[in-house]
């Protein structure tokens, strides 16, 4: 059992924000964000997570998720959580067991 069952009434989903290049209506190339991979979990402000995680955070982050499945996040990578962007930081393997992350994150303006 891992200490995210015990949150699990709790996990919302991110969205992995892709981004492509694509034609615009002009013929030119642009970037264009589409939704990648859904990941499970909670998220929590950085004051937060801290009584749960002894985990210190950069100083621009402002929020962090807790997730079991990190796969494919990055530092820098792009979530989409509740309609706002956030950029993530590198995630962290909090228990050293590879059941628990926790990302930071920072919103996008």
């Amino acid at each position: 059992m891992s200490i995210l069952d015990v949150w699990a009434d709790k996990f919302i989903p991110a969205t992995v924000v892709t981004i492509t290049m694509a034609p615009n209506d002009d013929g030119e190339i642009v970037e264009t964000t589409t939704d990648g991979a859904t990941i499970w979990g909670v998220q929590y402000n950085r004051s937060e997570a801290s009584r749960y995680f002894s985990k210190e955070w950069a100083a621009d982050i402002s929020d962090v998720f807790v997730t079991e499945n990190a796969t494919g996040i990055h530092k820098d990578t792009e979530l989409k959580i509740d309609g706002v962007y956030w950029s993530c930081d590198e995630p962290v393997d909090i228990l050293k067991m590879g059941e628990v992350w926790t990302i930071g994150l920072r919103r996008k303006a």
